[in-house]
């Protein structure tokens, strides 16, 4: 079983149409929203990162279900996404396993076994690393892997891109660099390493 949950600000119609085209592919996920709204936000998100709506969204898995999967709310999904995503997590070692393979570190999509998700938050909550140094997604996931000896993973090709939306972070728009939106074959790579 895999739990789902996306995160989304609320500050634009693309962000709003986007998570309802996400949200039917993938009915199951909840939604981490920000509570505050408008401006606002991206003024918040801006001078504090993301990691408190990103902490939201990892803290929401299903003690249940063996993987958590986060989206942000301008990713874009291949086709087949969901068997995709079993066919990879089938033969998978225990590991983080990032959706998106970009020209820099981008947290678009990404899926964690479920137990390693209260160590790795702890990580990230701690004086020694953790937001106030680090205070984005992104950076949180690949350093936080690193330090505490978890495999980081990728696809390739990503099975997720982003669509061209203006940054909630004021960053350039990062599309995936080999995004097949019908993948015949996905395989695993270290992270980083994927798609020339």
């Amino acid at each position: 079983m895999i739990s789902v949950a996306i995160i989304h600000c609320p500050r634009s119609v693309d962000r709003r149409e986007n998570l309802r085209s996400l949200l039917d592919q993938l009915p199951d996920a909840s939604v981490i929203e920000d509570s505050g709204n408008g401006d606002a936000i991206g003024k918040r998100l801006h001078r504090r990162g993301c990691w408190p709506i990103a902490r939201r969204a990892w803290d929401a898995f299903d003690p249940r279900a063996r993987y958590h999967l986060v989206l942000e709310d301008d990713a874009v999904l291949c086709f087949g996404f969901r068997e995709h995503l079993r066919g990879v997590l089938d033969g998978a070692p225990p590991a983080c396993i990032s959706l998106f393979h970009g020209a820099r570190d981008c947290s678009v999509a990404t899926v964690m076994p479920t137990s390693i998700i209260p160590g790795w938050i702890s990580w990230a909550d701690s004086d020694r690393y953790g937001a106030r140094h680090l205070p984005h997604h992104d950076y949180l996931i690949t350093q936080g892997m690193r330090d505490l000896g978890v495999r980081h993973l990728s696809t390739e090709p990503s099975l997720v891109d982003q669509r061209a939306l203006p940054s909630l972070l004021g960053h350039l728009h990062t599309p995936a660099i080999r995004f097949d939106r019908s993948p015949a074959n996905v395989s695993l790579v270290a992270h980083g390493m994927g798609g020339n």
